[in-house]
């Protein structure tokens, strides 16, 4: 074979090498593009699970306007999901207000939920050519810092009329869900338990959670009157028997019964607990089996002059037990 046959030889080797290369590399390149992408897709899947699992229920939304440029926001808010979840900004927006961003505002939060977790808050948002004397129809989102918003519960301010009040029973709402009995030693508070059933020998207190709803938009007073009263069905004989728990007052782990004069209070539109304490065991006061319970929670309305107010909440029952 001459020289020209192997330089041919040699220059189809070479350019296969190169072709080769070229090949290969374009194939690794393609496989390691491939690897990027579908990692990408599975952390965006996976972020998208995590966002998608995200639940926040905003309940007992209130609206008032208090001062000029001034709405504020009362809200339950609830995290449903299994995972914590952090509220970063509240949007608020009227329609009754012209101009292409006057109706619009925001404010920061830093609102951290875990799981199961609720809590009762209040923000104040400033918004341009609101008035104190006016009526707004306002709607409001929570965004959270994984993209999601939750809306709150659209409500007219200064004329809110809420269903978690039944119409005819009056301002003050209760969480049955928040119910709690306690041992009391020696002015103690014990650990709170949710059961429903109330043992006759210790000495006890109780405590609910009790939500201001009164439509003028002004806080309640509870004085010493108030008390946790306890029925029992009459008997045979129509006799009924009953027992009484009165208003509390609560510092740290002392409970001790609120000292006539004084007062507490219920700031609109936010939840607060309430105890009620009796330095006495029920002992044979009341009968084995079921009871009902009473709330006489009577006070005033924090309007100049006072004005005197009383309500009656009948919406627990308890079982008394050994």
């Amino acid at each position: 074979m001459n020289n020209k046959g192997v330089s041919s030889i040699i220059g189809a080797i070479f350019l296969i090498v190169i072709f080769g290369s070229l090949v290969s590399a374009y194939f690794v390149d393609t496989l390691s593009q491939n690897t990027v992408y579908n990692n990408a897709v599975r952390t965006e899947n996976a972020l998208d699970v995590v966002r998608m699992s995200e639940n926040i229920q905003a309940l007992d939304t209130a609206f008032k306007v208090n001062t000029n440029n001034h709405v504020t926001i009362t809200v339950k808010i609830q995290n449903t999901g299994s995972s914590a979840s952090s509220l970063v900004t509240l949007w608020v927006r009227s329609n009754e207000i012209s101009g292409p961003w006057s109706s619009y505002n925001f404010t920061k939060t830093s609102i951290t939920l875990q799981g199961g977790e609720t809590v009762a808050e209040s923000f104040d948002v400033e918004i341009q050519g609101l008035s104190n004397s006016g009526s707004y129809n306002f709607a409001a989102w929570f965004i959270s810092s994984k993209g999601n918003s939750f809306s709150l519960k659209s409500g007219q301010s200064n004329t809110i009329t809420f269903a978690s009040v039944a119409a005819g029973i009056g301002s003050i709402a209760m969480d049955t869900k928040g119910f709690r009995s306690y041992v009391v030693t020696n002015g103690i508070l014990g650990t709170s338990s949710a059961s429903y059933s109330v043992s006759r020998s210790p000495i006890l207190a109780f405590s609910v959670e009790l939500t201001n709803f009164d439509i003028t938009g002004k806080d309640l007073l509870l004085n010493s009157k108030s008390c946790f009263w306890v029925l029992n069905p009459p008997n045979s004989n129509g006799a009924v028997k009953g027992f009484t728990w009165n208003i509390a007052k609560v510092t740290g782990s002392t409970i001790s019964p609120l000292p006539t004069g004084e007062t507490i209070v219920l700031p609109y539109g936010q939840t607060v607990k309430i105890y009620f304490y009796a330095a006495a065991q029920i002992n044979q006061v009341l009968s084995d089996g079921a009871a009902s319970v009473n709330l006489l929670l009577v006070g005033s309305v924090a309007t100049t002059p006072q004005t005197d107010y009383g309500q009656n909440l009948p919406f627990i029952a308890v079982t008394i037990v050994p």
